[in-house]
């Protein structure tokens, strides 16, 4: 059996090889600490717009129905977003915002929010509920993004337990869960 070895090269034979796969990747820049209180309220405010908008394409039904105008009303999501999008921008945003947090305790930078959720032992699932009631009261652009979201018919007045729970709660069973952090009882 007679072998035949190439020995000739051309830059084609290996071009897969050549590319760097690296240079290719989408970069991410490198996570920093927030420079301000209102730094890290407008980025709260994001995270907070994220779960509004996660919960009404969780709760949609067609592509046709009126739940399809209301998603496309998020002006702050990627044109033809869908639920599994929407979903990991909001696990990503929230993550990042966890990271930027700590980082800017690291650095001595004060936060507000996190100050007041410390002071008041809150836990994570308290902590989104204060959040979203406090964007509900102070800022424009939550609230145009939660009344644009159709989850209540009247926003005027603070955010109803239930919606309040489908909001923070993936499903039934997490909303049953969570139902005590809004009782009375508790």
């Amino acid at each position: 059996m007679q072998t035949i070895m190439q020995t000739s090269y051309t830059p084609t034979d290996h071009a897969a090889q050549v590319i760097a796969i690296g240079s290719h990747r989408e970069s991410r820049p490198e996570l920093t600490p927030f420079n301000s209180n209102t730094d890290h309220l407008q980025a709260l405010e994001q995270e907070a717009k994220l779960m509004v908008a996660a919960t009404v394409y969780r709760n949609g039904r067609s592509v046709n129905d009126e739940a399809a105008e209301e998603r496309r009303s998020f002006s702050f999501l990627p044109a033809g977003a869908d639920l599994p999008q929407v979903t990991a921008l909001l696990e990503s945003t929230a993550a990042e915002n966890r990271i930027r947090e700590n980082l800017s305790l690291k650095k001595g930078i004060p936060l507000n929010f996190m100050e007041f959720c410390t002071a008041w032992e809150l836990d994570v699932m308290e902590q989104k509920i204060v959040l979203l009631l406090l964007m509900q009261f102070s800022s424009p652009s939550f609230y145009t993004t939660y009344e644009n979201s159709k989850l209540e018919r009247n926003c005027d007045n603070g955010m109803q337990i239930g919606v309040i729970l489908s909001i923070i709660s993936g499903n039934l069973g997490e909303q049953l869960a969570h139902r005590r952090y809004l009782s009375a009882a508790s």
